[in-house]
């Protein structure tokens, strides 16, 4: 298993937008803050939770809680000049902050998880310093730390058929994603405390992750047990897996313009239950 080899690529302007839809549920402003903040620390060290991301120092990232129709769209920009896209940490950005608000709730559901566009530019156009300014206390926040606490989170990654095709025959260049994803959900589940803040340290008894693949889509899922915690640790593993999982084959899901038309993450559903 390698990085990819980018040191004969260039350095240039690249900018990535990634955006989750969630139900219309209540997210007061202190949320909201939260959510942003996490997700700016998320985007600077994305590459410490996903394998094949490399190290890449963020220069600006912006995020954006706004609605649409019956949807809450959380969206987030990350933006840098680097010799490599920054798609997958806009993405992984936006997956941690679906953690950090569903932190409130017994269930969650995020609808779709998926890049709305990326930008490769030859120079740093003007006033894109748009860095999120909220800053908390996270001391001063009170949260609900449940016991006893059994989570099971589903969710699914959207793949062209051909994609599909080089996942079963082993021929994905950066190594076998079903693996790969698995073990990162894994060490997300043990390390989410350190990024989100709002988590305490898990104590696990039990943890199980299965990465399937099936028509036109990957199916994931994520079981754990323990005595203290909230539960979304659970979908922030099963979303660093799905993300794991789209960077290892992204080659293989852009267009012609480096897009993603076809790729999201989609019906993520976290239930939380006690023993």
């Amino acid at each position: 298993m390698a990085l990819v080899d980018i040191s004969r690529k260039s350095e240039c302007y690249r900018s990535s937008t990634a955006c989750a839809h969630l139900p219309d549920i209540a997210l007061n402003e202190q949320i909201c803050t939260i959510l942003r903040s996490v997700a700016e620390k998320a985007a600077r060290e994305s590459w410490l939770y996903v394998p094949h991301l490399h190290p890449v120092d963020i220069d600006n990232v912006l995020t954006t809680v706004t609605h649409a129709g019956e949807d809450i769209l959380i969206q987030v920009t990350c933006s840098t000049i680097y010799k490599t896209g920054v798609e997958m940490d806009a993405l992984f950005a936006t997956c941690a902050a679906c953690a950090a608000v569903s932190a409130e709730y017994d269930s969650f559901r995020v609808k779709k998880i998926h890049v709305v566009r990326k930008v490769k530019l030859p120079e740093r156009p003007r006033d894109t310093n748009n860095n999120n300014a909220e800053q908390i206390d996270y001391k001063s926040v009170e949260v609900i730390v449940r016991e006893n606490i059994q989570a099971r989170c589903v969710g699914y990654l959207n793949l062209k058929d051909e994609t599909l095709r080089l996942v079963k025959e082993k021929r994905v260049e950066k190594g076998d994603p079903v693996e790969a994803s698995r073990v990162a959900a894994l060490l997300a589940l043990k390390r989410a405390w350190q990024l989100i803040p709002l988590f305490p340290r898990p104590k696990i008894e039990a943890a199980r992750v299965d990465v399937s693949l099936e028509d036109s889509h990957v199916r994931a899922e994520v079981l754990c047990k323990m005595p203290v915690g909230h539960g979304s640790e659970c979908l922030f593993a099963l979303l660093v897996c799905l993300v794991c999982f789209w960077d290892m084959v992204k080659k293989y899901e852009k267009d012609e313009m480096g897009q993603y038309p076809h790729t999201y993450m989609y019906d993520i559903e976290l239930e939380i239950g006690c023993l």
